[in-house]
């Protein structure tokens, strides 16, 4: 998409975009960003904490009220159908809107590339530029003190009451796997993000297992499953190598900040 003039009336409708697009232009130029973007769990939170209009939490944004804060540019991740739809009407009404595909948010590489992309969008290229740069160079120093592991490893996750395993697609096990550690998903012929009991846990036979912190919960939500009996037989369970990595340090949101959750990975295989 092409935009005349930077724009001064942003709404980010995405977490994702909210973060890299706050430390570009700061909350001045922002006049509402998601609720996910606020709170302990945001890498942003003391700057999105300053914009003035919070929209409410879900997977389907109203574009009416989107339209109400007269927008010069709306910055989507279609990563539900209720936000492609609503990126749709926008677009019709006749907002300009930059649709980003949630795989952009992926790996550093796709966050760097998606960082100069929003830059490029918000009139901030050169800033883009060297964020993405100095984002990149964490990220190749990380890389050399990665160590040679045949840890396996499972990455848990957490919504509402259901436990499910990551597949490798997505930030956390990407940078795990990166870090030279395997997922033991492949022994139970983890493929996709599914649930996950113990007898699945048992047979993935994981030495280290990475919980997701979604939102500030923390290890709660896995209490249950972990306390079970049957795990005690399992490594990383019987050897206490189960680690707590926070969202906004490797997750689809972390975005620039994703270096901190990679140092963390490294630090805690090598341990």
């Amino acid at each position: 998409m092409t935009i005349e003039e930077a724009p001064h009336r942003i709404v980010a409708v995405s977490a994702e975009t909210a973060e890299i697009a706050l430390l570009l232009v700061g909350a001045e130029r922002i006049v509402a960003v998601p609720a996910r973007a606020q709170g302990d769990h945001s890498t942003s939170d003391e700057l999105a904490s300053q914009v003035g209009q919070v929209l409410p939490p879900g997977t389907d944004p109203d574009p009416e009220l989107i339209l109400s804060m007269e927008p010069d540019l709306v910055l989507n991740t279609a990563r539900h159908g209720g936000e492609e739809t609503a990126g749709d009407q926008l677009e019709q009404a006749g907002v300009p809107v930059l649709n980003i595909d949630p795989d952009a948010f992926a790996t550093p590489e796709k966050v760097a590339e998606t960082a100069r992309a929003l830059g490029a969008a918000l009139g901030e290229e050169e800033l883009a530029e060297q964020l993405s740069a100095e984002f990149r160079s964490d990220i190749e120093e990380l890389d050399s003190q990665r160590e040679d592991t045949d840890a396996r490893f499972l990455v848990l996750m957490a919504r509402r009451d259901t436990v499910m395993a990551m597949d490798d697609s997505l930030t956390l096990p990407g940078l795990i796997t990166r870090a030279n550690a395997t997922n033991a998903g492949e022994r139970i012929g983890l493929t996709t993000t599914r649930p996950i009991d113990a007898e699945q846990i048992v047979a993935a036979n994981p030495d280290v297992i990475f919980l997701e912190d979604f939102q500030g919960m923390g290890e709660e939500p896995f209490a249950e499953l972990l306390d079970n009996p049957a795990l005690a037989s399992v490594p990383a369970v019987g050897e206490d190598r189960i680690f707590v990595i926070p969202m906004s340090e490797a997750s689809g949101i972390s975005g620039l900040n994703t270096a901190e959750g990679y140092r963390k990975i490294i630090e805690t295989l090598a341990g």
